[in-house]
């Protein structure tokens, strides 16, 4: 085939015979024909009727006023009717504040298709929360989300009700709302609930250690968050010795601790040995 220009045309000096034609234009189905040349000069005509190669898709959406895309490319906003080229297409539809609507669309030319109404579906917004001390539980709307700091994304339009809570601190509550698209961020700072342990060590000296970490000297006044912690002393000649405590909210507690020698503990160690009559 030869390209002869652009319709409306007149095509001179043909060879008289049967010859194709083909006539294309953009967003057209190509036209196809044949036709036999007389020759002798005779003028021919061929008034060639393109059908259109698309179809009219219409888009209605709630909310109204959403950006209608096919393909990737922009069409216009909703409601709308659009001509949209045959073949397999990407339809997007997206509206600040709400989540992305999308879906494939076969279209075939000169079938219009009108889409059922389209509800769009509001964004999620989220939610950060910051804590001192960190490694607080965390609780929102009576699911147990995971541990502070987190980040997590809850539907709009809701109040929740956020509980934190940590062994040895008071219980904290709040109630936040979330608007689509929206990052609220929370900090909270929890106050301990404390009890007061009163350690009394014979003989003194040597060194204490709270939960793992050096503590000054062995006699002394603790006061400590209401939870479980691990108190050790060590002393040059004497063997460790270890417990555990739990501080009772708003109470003084009295330790009384006298530390073994290395022989007196290895001495307790040893299993007692009973002897009867029998010499058993």
């Amino acid at each position: 085939q030869v390209s002869v220009g652009i319709s409306p045309i007149v095509i001179e000096e043909i060879e008289p015979g049967l010859h194709d034609i083909s006539i294309q234009s953009e967003r057209y189905l190509p036209y196809e024909t044949e036709i036999l040349i007389e020759g002798m000069r005779l003028e021919q005509a061929i008034n060639a009727v393109l059908e259109p190669a698309w179809a009219e898709v219409t888009f209605v959406t709630l909310p109204p006023e959403a950006e209608v895309s096919v393909d990737e490319i922009s069409r216009g906003a909703t409601p709308v009717t659009i001509e949209i080229l045959e073949g397999a297409r990407q339809l997007k539809i997206k509206k600040p504040g709400y989540k992305i609507w999308q879906s494939e669309l076969n279209i075939i030319h000169g079938q219009p298709v009108q889409l059922p109404d389209i509800t769009l579906i509001k964004s999620d917004g989220k939610v950060t929360i910051k804590t001192n001390p960190p490694g607080v539980n965390i609780t929102i709307g009576n699911r147990y989300r995971g541990q502070s700091p987190l980040s997590v994304t809850l539907a709009p339009g809701e109040s929740y009700d956020v509980l934190l809570s940590k062994a040895g601190y008071e219980l904290i509550t709040r109630a936040i709302q979330v608007d689509p698209e929206q990052d609220v961020s929370l900090n909270v700072t929890l106050k301990p609930v404390v009890g007061v342990i009163r350690l009394q060590v014979h003989p003194p000296g040597g060194e204490l250690f709270l939960d793992g970490q050096p503590a000054g000297e062995p006699s002394q006044q603790l006061t400590m968050t209401a939870s479980r912690h691990i108190i050790e002393i060590r002393k040059d000649g004497y063997a460790t010795y270890k417990t555990m405590v739990t501080p009772q909210p708003g109470l003084s507690q009295q330790l009384l601790i006298t530390l073994q020698t290395d022989d007196e503990a290895r001495a307790a160690a040893i299993p007692q040995q009973i002897t009867t009559g029998n010499g058993d």
